[in-house]
């Protein structure tokens, strides 16, 4: 938590409190646009974000960890994610995207950066 929403974080009840105003890490879940309850859940934090700024209120970090598609047979799979980190950014997500050899190599490496980020926390 950090200082501005210090008392709020004391409040939270369930995982949608911790979804709105804590730092969270998205890892192993596409994320997609059928996901309608958690995109209505982003749209809700931002603009709570925008209306609390300069107040005692600020929402943590958001990042979706994703490994980076290689096209494969479907030659728009590399635009379809390229859309999606930035329909995610639109929303003030930081997408992290790693070229990885495997889905063993990936989730080792965006563990590794999870971990790194809850030992020196960005406000």
């Amino acid at each position: 938590p950090t200082p501005q929403n210090t008392q709020f974080v004391s409040s939270k009840r369930s995982w949608v409190d911790h979804f709105l105003s804590g730092h969270v890490h998205v890892l192993g879940f596409g994320f997609n646009e059928s996901e309608t309850l958690l995109w209505w859940l982003l749209m809700f934090r931002q603009r709570e974000a925008r209306r609390m700024e300069g107040k005692r209120f600020s929402p943590g970090a958001f990042t979706f960890h994703a490994r980076q598609t290689d096209g494969g047979p479907d030659a728009n799979k590399r635009v379809r994610q390229e859309a999606h980190r930035k329909l995610m950014e639109s929303f003030g997500i930081h997408v992290e995207i790693y070229d990885t050899k495997d889905y063993v190599d990936f989730y080792q490496q965006a563990l590794s950066q999870i971990r790194l980020s809850m030992l020196n926390p960005s406000p």
